[in-house]
């Protein structure tokens, strides 16, 4: 009788660069509840070492994606994995390069895992024949893992063999609702890199609009420059005429992330391109009511009215009210984040994630 655990082979992106995808493949590939359940080998089939570069086609990317391509190759003859998890990028050379990659792993009649981090499918399917072409190949016959229900209705049937609903989990770091203080000045917290596209821009619009109805808070945008600059910002801030209201605190890391947290009272994020931010449920471990958009998963993550408040992206009104009715109400403002950190610990641990990932895993292996 055969007792050996099951062989995974995971082709994914890890760090550096840091973003949620490759985060999120840590936590699967160097858990130690997989790694006590499964053989495992990994291959890093990254070819950007900066944000900045993710997505855009280089020679050295090409050159690089090839040495990968039979790096793969050797691995699956040597190794012979009973599944193979593989992090598929949405868009960009990235995904035609991983394409090519499954078409392999496909043709050598591998069970395929596809964990989806990002969106974007449908309306790439819709549009463009070769990408339609594509995914109907890569897709048919695989099993996927989406971060939500919302999220799953991105990629059409394709003949999908399985899907499963897997959301993100992260350490857990808090275990109590942090005592806030009464005080007459509210602490609204901003937690992500400086990019147009989290929004950041549309929050100090809002505070422009609420400035006249509101003095009782102050803004802190924490965050790690990308395509705005901390001098930027402060620019920005100060044609506006709000320096004593918003404050460029530029990025922060492990314990000193952690303090912001502790010492806010209001999460904004007003993100227009996201799938299942990890800022959110940092926020919510933390206790946060959180205003943000329905982006994404974003509506499976945040209850509207009862853990935070929901606008569409770039609607800069809409979370000017809803930050003015958390600042006008500490009841409602402690209810919301009270509710958000149960819903954190019921849903999003890194333990729930790892059993989760285990039992997919188990399920698709015993699928023959």
């Amino acid at each position: 009788m055969n007792n050996r655990p099951p062989k995974i082979l995971f082709l994914v992106q890890l760090t550096p660069p840091y973003h949620g995808a490759a985060l999120a493949n840590e936590n699967v590939v160097y858990s130690q509840l997989v790694n006590n359940a499964f053989r495992s080998s990994i291959i890093d089939i990254k070819t950007s070492h900066e944000l900045g570069k993710i997505g855009r086609f280089s020679l050295s990317k090409l050159f690089l994606s090839i040495k990968i391509f039979f790096k793969i190759l050797v691995r699956l003859l040597r190794f012979k994995p009973d599944v193979v998890h593989f992090s598929l990028a949405p868009s960009g050379f990235a995904f035609y390069r991983d394409a090519l990659y499954l078409s392999l792993i496909k043709m050598m009649r591998y069970k395929r895992v596809l964990h989806l981090h990002g969106k974007g499918f449908r309306p790439r399917i819709n549009k463009n024949y070769l990408y339609r072409f594509l995914c109907k190949n890569i897709f048919a016959g695989s099993y996927c893992i989406h971060l939500s229900k919302i999220l799953s209705n991105d990629v059409p049937e394709l003949g999908i063999k399985r899907r499963y609903i897997i959301p993100y989990g992260i350490k857990i770091i808090n275990e109590k609702v942090p005592k806030r203080s009464e005080t007459t000045s509210v602490k609204i917290l901003y937690l992500s890199n400086y990019i147009r596209s989290k929004g950041v821009l549309d929050l100090i619009d809002a505070v422009e609009i609420l400035a006249g109805k509101a003095t009782n808070f102050h803004v802190e945008l924490v965050g790690n420059p990308y395509d705005l600059s901390i001098n930027y910002l402060e620019e920005y801030i100060q044609e506006k005429k709000l320096h004593h209201l918003i404050m460029v605190s530029g990025p922060k890391y492990n314990e000193e992330k952690y303090e912001a947290l502790r010492n806010a009272d209001l999460f904004v994020f007003p993100t227009h391109n996201d799938a299942f931010p990890n800022a959110l449920l940092e926020a919510m471990q933390f206790g946060l009511p959180c205003i943000t958009t329905t982006e994404g998963g974003i509506p499976d993550m945040i209850d509207d009215g009862l853990t935070g408040f929901l606008n569409k992206p770039g609607d800069k009104e809409g979370m000017s009210k809803a930050i003015l009715t958390l600042l006008q109400d500490q009841e409602l403002r402690n209810q919301m984040g009270t509710n958000a950190q149960k819903v954190f610990f019921s849903k999003y641990t890194l333990s729930i994630f790892e059993n989760n990932v285990v039992n997919t895993f188990n399920d698709i292996i015993a699928d023959k």
